[in-house]
């Protein structure tokens, strides 16, 4: 689907995929994956909420606009200020969005790359950790209540 905005960008801005080497690319897929499968983690945590409270869907709005935003979609990280950067970093909003296409794009050192992947594994751990205890907790909490 974002194919052919890529490449309208592409033609746009004079850039090519020859300015991103097979290393880069081949680099950015564990990271593809890895943002996939944290943001579905990330996403099933907030869907949980559905087992006690009525309006599911804002919260997980909410979620999608923290990723929007903090993830690096609607504002390049780099633009952000250096204190609020850092901040923005460890969160898992990033390694969710922004930090595959940082790959891609060649902008990270090894050691940059290290700290990524860490970061992400870091942050799935936490997510289906904390899925697995919202499962349980909600249904729990639903069978309690009689649903």
């Amino acid at each position: 689907m974002g194919l052919p905005v890529l490449t309208l960008a592409m033609v746009l801005t004079g850039t090519g995929t020859h300015e991103m080497d097979a290393r880069t690319i081949l680099q950015a897929i564990p990271a593809l994956l890895l943002a996939a499968a944290l943001h579905f983690a990330f996403t099933a945590v907030l869907c949980l909420s559905a087992l006690w409270v009525e309006q599911a869907g804002a919260i997980t709005e909410i979620g999608t606009t923290l990723v929007v935003l903090l993830g690096g979609i609607a504002i390049p990280l780099a633009l952000i200020p250096h204190p609020v950067q850092q901040i923005v970093t460890v969160l898992p909003f990033r390694a969710m969005a922004g930090f595959p296409a940082e790959i891609a794009s060649g902008q990270l050192t090894s050691p940059d790359l290290m700290t990524g992947y860490a970061c992400q594994m870091t942050w799935l751990l936490v997510f289906v950790a904390l899925l697995s205890g919202c499962w349980r907790a909600g249904i729990r909490h639903y069978t309690a209540v009689g649903g």
